[in-house]
């Protein structure tokens, strides 16, 4: 069996950290580079901009995050280290690093990385957010359950967090649960189809073959939802 892996924002709030961190002295439409998928190009304009200065701090977070889009997080680990390497560590610089412990599948540091961050004063929705999906993927769930809770109070939006929070109950068997706490946001327009997903499985799980379908139909072709259900119905991973 695949191991437990979570659904969540992280992509989302990694795109808005890279476009809002730009140099502001490098006049660069990085938004526009972003939306076409140009992430090689963000990386060759930050690198090379990193090279004049490699000192900076700021510089060097940028050319991190660009390689992160870019999935990258080999390079991204690199640039970091030698940041802190340096003695330029910040709550931001150790809050990316958890990050990319996530992506690299080490959750033991990423989440000594986040409760650091946390404690280093960057104690905001994202990091109690990451900081859950992290947990989560440990089975920790209690653990996960507060620092989701947390990070709803401290804003994170509600559709994000309800869903976080049903997969910790899909992990648990809580099928029912699960289906009330996505049921509320499946129509809402910022919903993100994993979690559209996540409800299909619990509605399947509990015999709901048809309210599954009607939520899987407008994301998949109709033989792609018939082999979906007969999946999660059959006790098979989709």
């Amino acid at each position: 069996m695949k191991p437990f892996r979570f659904y969540g924002a992280i992509s989302a709030l990694l795109f808005l950290s890279a476009c809002a961190s730009a140099p502001a002295e490098h006049s660069f439409d990085a938004d526009a580079m972003t939306k076409a998928g140009n992430y090689q190009g963000l990386v060759d304009h930050y690198k090379a901009a990193w090279l004049e200065s490699p000192s900076s701090p700021e510089r060097t977070i940028v050319l991190v995050k660009s390689y992160m889009m870019r999935q990258d997080y080999e390079s991204a680990s690199f640039y970091l280290q030698y940041l802190h390497d340096q003695g330029m560590m910040s709550q931001d610089s150790v809050y990316l690093s958890a990050q990319i412990a996530f992506h690299r599948q080490q959750f033991v540091q990423a989440t000594e990385a986040a409760k650091r961050a946390i404690a280093m004063g960057k104690d905001d929705a994202e990091t109690y957010l990451l900081l859950g999906i992290v947990q989560g993927n440990q089975s920790k769930f209690a653990e996960a359950r507060n620092a989701f809770t947390t990070a709803r109070i401290k804003g994170c939006d509600e559709a994000t967090v309800k869903n976080n929070l049903a997969v910790l109950l899909l992990a648990e068997g809580k099928n029912n649960q699960a289906i009330d706490m996505l049921l509320p946001i499946n129509h809402q327009a910022a919903i993100h189809n994993k979690a559209q997903v996540n409800l299909a499985i619990a509605l399947i799980r509990e015999g709901r073959h048809a309210e599954a379908e009607s939520v899987l139909t407008p994301l998949f072709s109709k033989d792609e939802v018939a082999t979906f259900i007969h999946t999660v119905a059959g006790g098979g991973e989709a």
